[in-house]
């Protein structure tokens, strides 16, 4: 017997046409596609702001890719604290700002009346490195994430540095699994043969 799928979305559903492809490591021209800030109690106000790819063969990679609830990837998230804990500017945002005024020669920030939708649209260059993590199985794997950002004009002639790849701190890697193969060339001793 067979099962009618039309029950089941069929009509509603698009049809894939390929396989994921995995954002290599490296430095792409992006734009901010929305920002919002947050406090964090006892650390401060933080900006984050969503990335996608602006140009090249991954251009709108992240929006074609979008978490099936409709969030944006973590791996394209950009975040800067804009306020510490010391309730001062942080020197990394006010350096993200001069960064957008030059790539962006029609932005001003407006430090006075600070609203971070006032960044969606604009273009900087970002590097993207590998970062690991722990799988829901608890497998170490590794995904690509936003990480620096990068002058524009760089990015476009390669003069940039991938980011060397985030590891996670020993005490949150899963252990190292051993088999008897591991044990191979190990000279088994008889109880005769111990000292004690």
């Amino acid at each position: 017997m067979g099962i009618n799928l039309k029950n089941f979305g069929w009509d509603e559903v698009e049809a894939s046409e390929g396989g994921f492809v995995k954002l290599p490591v490296g430095g792409y021209v992006c734009k901010i596609v929305n920002a919002v800030t947050e406090p964090l109690k006892g650390k401060g106000l933080r900006l984050t702001a969503d990335v996608d790819i602006a140009e090249g063969e991954f251009a709108n990679y992240f929006s074609q890719n979008k978490l099936k609830d409709g969030r944006w990837s973590f791996n394209a998230q950009f975040m800067r604290y804009v306020v510490g804990a010391d309730r001062k500017v942080t020197p990394a945002f006010k350096g993200f700002m001069k960064r957008l005024e030059k790539e962006n020669p029609n932005f001003r920030f407006n430090e006075s009346d600070f609203d971070a939708q006032q960044f969606i649209n604009l273009i900087c260059g970002f590097t993207f490195g590998e970062r690991e993590y722990l799988d829901k199985d608890g497998n170490l794997r590794t995904s690509v994430t936003i990480r620096y950002p990068e002058s524009v004009d760089k990015i476009r002639v390669g003069d940039f540095k991938i980011p060397p790849i985030e590891k996670l701190p020993p005490d949150k890697r899963p252990a190292e699994k051993t088999s008897d193969e591991d044990f191979g060339d190990v000279e088994l001793v008889s109880d005769d043969q111990m000292p004690f």
